[in-house]
């Protein structure tokens, strides 16, 4: 019988919990993205179901997890610190139903699990509940292979932007004398090595399993970050970016990024939305860019080049709290801002880490309008695992 349920993960790592909701037939599907959040990255192991229609999944390795019914009275499974320590997944879970659940340890044999009148004498592992995973669509997935970007449904929550929006006037207030839409390296909190002194919540938000999960799913499990910029155009006065690529001037090799575009404010052609050119990714060609004299441009670089079909772009247009993703060979850019409302969007570069971060491919410049540092900007490895020799040392400070 089919019964909608609530999806819970734990992470012993992390410390971060996951919920969604289902029903039986979905079960498995719906628990395919939120495994990206529980450490090991393998699909967990379906236990079993009790006839009120709890179930419990497991997690070889790392956290397990309890599924109970959406308006059902058992309990989320919480491990006790014993059991935390260890890692080790549970074999079984026993006495679903009713105020308590237990399971059965690998050692000593059944064990009560906490109960929510308990949970306040114990660390929790849930830390913050999220909704589910949004799952691109095999329709989805070929319009980004096609068209070179989509715009998930996924929205980040009221509570998540109205932190980003304290973060950016705190980053614009820390960095007076560099124009806010040339914020490189944002998410590094201290003032990096390209001139901009950054901000923690654009690192937690370039982590943000929302935005990882789909990545995730356009461009592999092994995720690497390695660029986050903040582009506030004032009111006004915001700068242009003229239509270029970005993998021109990358030192990735094989060139591949997939960059999530996040927008803080409302993001309408009024005033200045992203614009792609859809397609024109398609061939993985570096159409010729010039150098352009012109002021008031976020970034000096422009296409000038017959073969790019820069007529046929197209706006997106964002609320705050939506992205959209698109491919490192996508034309795109956007125009000036000369309307009484602000333009923020955050560019998050995520790259697969079967491809290599060479800081000696390009020396420190500031030929594209702002310093650019890659010799020593840092990368993190979020996701699964380097399979081309990046150098994860370079630019951490501990």
């Amino acid at each position: 019988m089919s019964k909608n349920v609530v999806v819970y993960f734990f992470s012993l790592e992390n410390a971060r919990g996951s919920a969604a909701v289902c029903n039986q037939q979905g079960l498995y599907d719906a628990l395919w993205p939120l495994a990206r959040m529980v450490e090991g990255r393998s699909l967990p192991q379906f236990i079993g179901a009790t006839s009120d229609g709890c179930y419990a999944v497991w997690q070889q390795g790392s956290a397990p997890a309890a599924v109970v019914p959406k308006t059902g009275k058992s309990k989320t499974l919480f491990l006790e610190d014993s059991v935390r320590q260890t890692s080790r997944p549970i074999q079984q879970l026993v006495n679903l139903t009713g105020n308590e659940v237990s399971y059965l340890d690998w050692v000593t044999g059944p064990r009560p699990v906490l109960t929510a009148r308990d949970l306040s004498s114990y660390r929790s592992l849930l830390h913050e509940e999220y909704t589910m995973t949004e799952v691109l669509s095999e329709i989805d997935i070929q319009r980004y292979r096609r068209d070179g970007y989509i715009v998930p449904k996924t929205k980040l929550p009221t509570k998540t932007m109205t932190q980003l929006r304290a973060a950016l006037e705190e980053t614009i207030g820390s960095n007076p004398g560099i124009r806010p839409e040339q914020l490189v390296s944002a998410h590094i909190d201290r003032r990096n090595d390209e001139g901009v002194h950054g901000h923690s919540a654009w690192l937690e938000l370039a982590k943000d399993p929302r935005i990882l999960d789909l990545v995730e799913q356009l461009i592999g499990p092994d995720i690497v970050l390695w660029g986050c910029h903040v582009f506030c155009k004032p009111a006004t006065d915001g700068m242009e970016v003229p239509m270029h690529q970005d993998g021109h001037y990358w030192p990735i090799q094989p060139l591949a990024t997939c960059t999530a575009w996040v927008a803080i404010d409302e993001s309408s052609v009024e005033n200045g939305c992203l614009r792609v050119v859809p397609g024109s990714h398609t061939a993985q060609h570096s159409f010729r860019h010039t150098k352009s004299d012109r002021e008031n441009l976020v970034l000096n670089r422009r296409i000038d080049d017959p073969a790019a079909n820069l007529d046929s772009a197209v706006d997106i247009e964002l609320e705050p709290g939506e992205f959209s993703l698109h491919d490192v060979y996508m034309i795109h850019g956007s125009n000036r801002n000369t309307s009484g409302k602000r333009r923020t969007g955050v560019a998050i570069r995520y790259m697969p880490a079967t491809s290599h971060f060479n800081r000696t491919l390009y020396a420190t410049t500031t030929g594209a309008g702002f310093l650019v540092n890659f010799a020593s900007r840092p990368l993190w490895l979020l996701r699964g695992a380097d399979r081309a020799g990046n150098d994860f040392q370079v630019g951490h400070q501990t």
